[in-house]
């Protein structure tokens, strides 16, 4: 069963400071610096960036985090694959092997907070360290966990059931920390699909957007699993009018400076809220059963979204393909204009399951198979808008 959990200084349960360098040399160097910087939960361990992104695969990360990319031939690369394991938030001070003026200006485009190379000197470590621990070092932009909104074209098409499945994949088998906003606070969807109970704060701090903080939403926050959270709310018939489009980006900003994935449950029907979410940065993933009304609304919606760009993007799931009720697959792709990105079969299993709720729903074989189609989908376009030299999303960016 859920616990309440509180967000507020997420690290609390992580250590403060990480470093992993390869020489003693150098890990003398910073045990000291911690040691005389009051880290006393800071650990230095041998290894280099490689180590640290296997660790930070399976733990929490730090709030400081040093890595020795001495020897690495694509250490941008490297700098890369730690920022996907890496919680948001979290301050990168990267250690090499030589002077690259060049080296240290794609770092700094990647925001990482300072490049030194060795060998490293006391004084030198210490004031990085020190600016950094105390927050005096050049004000950035925050790196924000990615964003997801799953939105049914139409009722009972499955998008609650595709949302909470996605939270749970990426959260249990991918091993990221998530949060699941469920924004349909009359029915609680999500909070019965995931076998939890619905937190009536997670309303209040939706009621009161303009002055929601960290604070507040803890309340709000119900712990599913050591890496999925959950805001939800059942309450009466006439409150989902109430969530607006600023409350979205208020709770959902928060969210996304605590977690590696913010995935939000949307309701169907076009008011001010969908209208704030279209345009957030993001994907919107549009779930549709097969039939006529569905290919018809899945056609409005791309034409009211518009052309996908960088970190702005648009997937459409087919599901319960093979309904007394669909189309036939030509037809619907003609009504829409283009075949869906994913399919997911009718399974009359995932429907008996969902009524049940909890890990047995999560964990049918349809919706494991959907959730890793799109998990990967949604991978290929972050991957894609890297390649494209937006390297300023990794960890902070300068402003």
């Amino acid at each position: 069963m859920s616990t309440q959990l509180k967000v507020v200084d997420s690290h609390s349960e992580a250590l403060r400071a990480a470093a992993y360098v390869n020489d003693p040399e150098s890990a003398a160097i910073l045990k000291r610096c911690f040691g005389d910087l009051g880290l006393m939960e800071g650990a230095v361990n041998r290894g280099t960036i490689e180590t640290a992104i296997k660790d930070l695969d399976r733990n929490r990360s730090p709030q400081v985090l040093v890595v020795d990319i001495a020897g690495l031939e694509l250490p941008l690369e490297a700098m890369q694959r730690l920022s996907e394991v890496c919680e948001p938030g979290v301050e990168v001070l990267v250690v090499g092997e030589r002077n690259d003026i060049a080296l240290y200006r794609s770092l700094a485009r990647m925001g990482v907070a300072e490049y030194v190379f060795k060998p490293l000197t006391y004084e030198i470590i210490s004031e990085i360290l020190a600016r950094v621990t105390s927050g005096t070092v050049q004000q950035r932009d925050q790196k924000l966990g990615k964003l997801v909104n799953v939105l049914g074209v139409r009722g009972g098409v499955g998008a609650s059931t595709i949302a909470s499945s996605l939270a749970w994949h990426l959260s249990e088998s991918v091993g990221r920390r998530v949060a699941l906003v469920d924004f349909d606070i009359s029915f609680g969807n999500a909070a019965m699909l995931l076998d939890s109970p619905p937190n009536h704060a997670f309303y209040e701090a939706l009621e009161t957007s303009e002055r929601v903080d960290m604070l507040l939403l803890e309340r709000a926050t119900t712990k599913v699993t050591e890496r999925l959270f959950l805001c939800s709310a059942m309450e009466p018939i006439d409150a989902s009018s109430r969530v607006t489009g600023a409350g979205f980006h208020t709770i959902v900003s928060l969210l996304r400076q605590k977690f590696h994935y913010v995935i939000s449950d949307l309701p169907a029907g076009r008011n001010d809220l969908i209208d704030r979410v279209v345009f957030e940065d993001g994907a919107l993933v549009l779930v549709s059963d097969g039939s006529l009304a569905s290919a018809r609304e899945v056609s409005r919606w791309r034409s009211y979204f518009g052309a996908s760009q960088a970190g702005r993007y648009l997937l459409h799931i087919q599901n319960k393909v093979g309904g007394l009720s669909d189309l036939k697959a030509k037809e619907f792709e003609t009504a829409v204009g283009q075949p869906a990105d994913i399919f997911i079969p009718f399974d009359k299993r995932v429907a008996a399951a969902a009524n049940v709720g909890g890990a047995s729903a999560m964990t049918q074989r349809a919706l494991v198979r959907a959730a890793g189609q799109l998990a990967s989908k949604l991978a290929g376009h972050q991957h894609e808008t890297a390649k494209q030299g937006l390297f300023a999303r990794l960890f902070r960016k300068k402003s």
